[in-house]
C-alpha cells in the first residue's frame, strides 16, 4: 500500500503544486512513498494555499483504504 506523509518544513518558497511564492507560512513537504514494481518516493513542497485541499484529498483516499495518510505538520491550515 502507498504512504503518503506531510510534514513542515519549517522554510518558506514556492508550492510546487500552484507555483505561488507562499512568504506567510512555511511549506509542508508531501512525501508519496510508492510500493510495488514502480516503487519510488515522490516528494513536492506545497504551501498553505494549496494543503487543504490535498489534505482533504488524502484524508478521503485514506478513509476509502486506498493509501496510508499521516499528517505530521506542526503548523498549517486545517490540522486536527
Amino acid at each position: 500500500m502507498n504512504t503518503i506523509r506531510i510534514m513542515t518544513t519549517g522554510h518558506s518558497g514556492e508550492c510546487q503544486e500552484c507555483g505561488r511564492i507562499d512568504h506567510g507560512g512555511p511549506l509542508a513537504l508531501v512525501r508519496e512513498r510508492r510500493s510495488g514494481p514502480a516503487a519510488r518516493v515522490l516528494e513536492t513542497y506545497v504551501g498553505e494555499c494549496c494543503q487543504p485541499r490535498l489534505v482533504a484529498e488524502y484524508r478521503e483516499r485514506d478513509e476509502r483504504g486506498e493509501v496510508r495518510f499521516l499528517d505530521l505538520r506542526e503548523t498549517g491550515p486545517d490540522l486536527r
